[in-house]
């Protein structure tokens, strides 16, 4: 009997951890400029353009070529 409530706890914990636990902000060690390097393409928000992130004007999580698509 005892056997028996261990597995369903073990069997409920690993559930419970792999897909249902999410995981905290404080887990995440990298952060979104951690992952791209300067060189590194992404495209504008607004027009679809692909530019440099050192080139780039970045409001927010979005990347824009210019001025122009930044207020547009």
């Amino acid at each position: 009997m005892l056997n028996e409530i261990l597995v369903i706890l073990i069997v409920i914990s690993v559930v419970y951890f792999m897909f249902i636990k999410k995981p905290s902000l404080r887990d995440k060690k990298t952060t979104k400029k951690d992952e791209l390097n300067s060189e590194d393409l992404v495209a504008c928000h607004t027009c679809g353009t692909y530019i440099s992130v050192s080139e780039s004007i970045i409001k927010g999580a979005d990347y824009y070529c210019s001025q122009e698509c930044l207020e547009g």
